[in-house]
């Protein structure tokens, strides 16, 4: 939108799309334009320029004007330009073409609100770098019927104002997306392997509960077992679906008999409703090599309440101090930012 173009998305294969999860309440996003070629979509595989992996400028096949269409990849890259780089410029020396196609799985919202060249945007809203990525989400996507459908039943549970909620979001790895994560001994290993995610959710317990008052902890993982586990070990005091299980997306690669379409926007319906349910809590403890929790936490509304856990080695001492929350700069650059 920086750019002065307008703003759409399109899905690709069998990668769920907005429509899925999202009733657009203000403009129409969740569809690709007419015309749009499959051809085009196919182009943002190839790396962009700058970033790890490129080899050279990938032209479109001859099916695509390449006078109307121009390609940026950004999967699996930093894009630091965001923080720097005057992005109506953008793409590098084509910023002529009416279409940009952009593919990323990183977020910079926090980047862009801290570069030079578009911090004065923000500031003439006022809008402030740590609302941002909130204000944007909730303008573009309400919750469609699927997903209330489905999570309303836990937002009534978790929207007790007298409570002290704590969201516990412990990533267990894309192995847990292709049914690797089934049967007891799994999920008591993963108990095991979480142990400093709750003792963090303790210590913030202890530091911030009023005498008295009720405390709910919400759990957000990948893993189907690791939840149906924690909810027998911890009880009415934990609040996790139990019911839906998620398949990765990237179903082709993961999970091939799992490329179905129900099956995916199912899958993507849990994804956005556990996210908006951690939203609810009033702090986050979050893996630091994942973005589910993160972007939760991230649009919750709340400040100071980021405790990332490190996942990697997995013999790492905890470090969770309630006086210390990770700094938002620190949270929205690491690994899938925002």
């Amino acid at each position: 939108m920086l750019t002065k173009r307008a703003f759409t998305t399109a899905h690709h294969a069998m990668l769920p799309g907005w429509g899925a999860v999202c009733d657009a309440p203000h403009f129409n996003w969740t569809s690709a334009p007419d015309g749009l070629l499959d051809d085009a979509v196919d182009t943002l595989k190839y790396t962009y320029k700058g970033q790890p992996g490129y080899l050279g400028d990938r032209p479109f096949p001859a099916s695509v004007d390449r006078s109307k269409y121009a390609a940026l990849y950004l999967v699996n890259s930093g894009g630091d330009f965001f923080a720097t780089d005057d992005l109506t410029q953008l793409p590098v020396n084509k910023t002529e073409v009416p279409y940009l196609l952009a593919s990323s799985n990183r977020g910079h919202t926090f980047q862009i609100a801290h570069n030079p060249h578009h911090k004065p945007t923000f500031w003439r809203h006022g809008l402030p770098a740590h609302d941002a990525f909130m204000c944007g989400f909730f303008w573009l996507c309400r919750p469609n019927a699927a997903v209330l459908g489905y999570y309303e039943r836990y937002w009534k549970m978790l929207a007790d104002p007298t409570a002290l909620k704590i969201g516990i979001q412990m990533r267990q790895g894309d192995w847990a997306l292709n049914g690797a994560d089934k049967g007891q001994k799994a999920g008591e290993a993963m108990l095991e392997r979480a142990s400093r995610w709750f003792e963090c959710a303790e210590r913030l317990e202890k530091a911030f509960a009023a005498p008295g008052q009720k405390v709910i902890w919400f759990l957000n993982s990948d893993s189907h077992q690791f939840r149906v586990s924690a909810k027998q070990k911890f009880g009415d005091k934990l609040i996790t679906d139990t019911d839906l299980v998620m398949w990765h997306p990237d179903c082709a690669t993961i999970n091939p008999e799992k490329c179905q379409r129900d099956l995916m926007d199912l899958s993507f319906v849990h994804s956005l409703g556990s996210i908006l349910s951690f939203s609810m809590m009033d702090y986050h403890v979050v893996t630091d090599e994942s973005g589910f929790g993160r972007l939760g936490a991230w649009l919750s509304g709340r400040w100071s309440n980021i405790y990332e856990i490190v996942l990697y080695p997995e013999t790492e001492a905890l470090s969770c101090d309630p006086r210390k929350p990770t700094p938002p700069d620190v949270d929205a650059g690491m690994w899938s930012g925002v």
